[in-house]
């Protein structure tokens, strides 16, 4: 419904804010369906369990790990379409690559005064 911004000023502020909450969330799930619908591109999606979230396209996903979470890595699809790996330790550890399968691999930190 639209309304004009002086009907809008005469609400209570109570009523104003519920209402900017409700715009914000309509205008949020409109985004979702139109990337469901195909009208946005993206290339990045979240998954919990069954649900999936739509990224806006080449969006930058952070892993935070390690004793207060010093530890992250960085995940995104560059705009040639290579899917780039950065990682940071603010412990002075290093990554490693572990092989897990031929498709799978685990990233972990370690010291490197271990070795």
């Amino acid at each position: 419904m639209k309304y004009t911004q002086e009907q809008f000023d005469k609400l209570p502020k109570w009523a104003q804010s519920e209402l900017k909450q409700a715009e914000n969330s309509v205008k949020y799930l409109q985004s979702k369906l139109e990337v469901y619908e195909g009208k946005i591109e993206t290339n990045t999606v979240i998954r919990e369990g069954l649900s999936k979230s739509y990224l806006p396209k080449n969006t930058v996903v952070e892993f935070h790990t390690g004793k207060n979470n010093l530890n992250c890595v960085s995940v995104y699809v560059r705009q040639d379409g290579i899917i780039d790996i950065n990682t940071d330790s603010r412990l002075g550890e290093t990554m490693v690559l572990l092989p897990r399968a031929a498709n799978s691999f685990y990233i972990n930190f370690v010291d490197v005064g271990s070795f």
